[in-house]
């Protein structure tokens, strides 16, 4: 079975970023074959006749779901993450970009630093990046963690907890990459901090065919359109039902503890700068996407 495409050449052009693309999530032997059981075996919760969740399931698959995934997270050994318990208000949403989308939606204006996620200018095309200098009070900030562009915690990250505290910035926090992450040490409960968000995409193998993750947020004032969702019973369960079934049978940090090495060897081969992120590694100031060629060392080397 190889659902996803798999190099012929163990050579510096399948890592390229800008040949790439971008970044591109490490689907791997385990996550294929999950993805192949969904088809051809009978998995709890779902109904392959009807392709519909099983009678009486009820508010039990979304209770069970965020409790499963909260428990991943902060078991990781790779990496030391609290304060998840200060955010009252804990909403299912359909990957990161939901909780992007709520944001824009909810908000006049979004601030965005430099060399952030590109989907922020998908959003808006006549997006200004700031500078933490130029950082606007009370406007709120989007930040990724680990940062988009590096791979790990922005360098500045301190400071800029710090200034948006200072000035009343409402921060929230994009983790899609987290779960595909190690050696990152972060409380979440900075007073800065209003919602953070978290999804399968990246380190659990559903980018683009099964979206779904959590949002946090510190309190509820008011309603958005994420909340809204869930006050009106419109969560859709089938994502949901296939997430659990991932948490069920994947360890956390299965992508860091299962490749670690072909981390390793790429970065020495190539003579690249390890990141964080399992899928990323840097020389200079360029990125390299290692996604493909882990995939290369698992299907012709094991």
């Amino acid at each position: 079975m190889n659902l996803i495409q798999v190099p012929d050449t163990y050579t510096e052009e399948h890592i390229n970023a800008d040949r790439l693309g971008g970044m591109v999530p490490l689907f791997d032997k385990r996550i294929e074959e999950l993805i192949h059981n969904l088809k051809t075996k009978n998995i709890e919760f779902l109904d392959h006749t009807l392709m519909t969740l099983k009678e009486n399931v009820g508010e039990d698959l979304f209770e069970r779901f965020k409790h499963n995934f909260t428990n991943h997270i902060t078991a990781s050994m790779y990496n030391h993450l609290t304060g998840f318990d200060a955010f009252e208000e804990v909403n299912i949403i359909a990957g990161c970009t939901q909780f992007f989308d709520d944001l824009y939606v909810m908000n006049n204006e979004i601030q965005v630093l430099r060399d952030e996620y590109k989907y922020h200018e998908l959003i808006n095309p006549n997006l200004q990046y700031k500078t933490i200098e130029s950082l606007r009070a009370n406007v709120p900030l989007v930040i990724s963690l680990p940062f988009s562009f590096h791979g790990q915690e922005h360098p500045e990250m301190n400071k800029i907890l710090e200034v948006c505290l200072q000035r009343h910035i409402p921060l929230h926090i994009d983790s899609a990459w987290i779960p595909a992450s190690k050696d990152i040490c972060f409380n979440y409960d900075h007073p800065a901090i209003h919602s953070f968000a978290i999804s399968m995409s990246k380190g659990y193998g559903t980018a683009g065919w099964n979206r779904i993750g959590i949002r946090w947020k510190r309190k509820r004032n008011g309603s958005d359109t994420i909340n809204t969702l869930k006050d009106y019973h419109q969560i859709t369960t089938y994502p949901v039902a296939v997430g659990l079934y991932f948490l069920d049978n994947l360890l956390p940090d299965h992508l860091w503890a299962t490749h670690k090495e072909r981390n390793e060897k790429i970065c020495k081969d190539f003579g690249l700068t390890q990141t964080k992120a399992i899928h990323m590694a840097r020389k200079g100031e360029i990125n390299y996407g290692l996604s493909p060629l882990i995939r290369y060392l698992e299907y012709n080397h094991d």
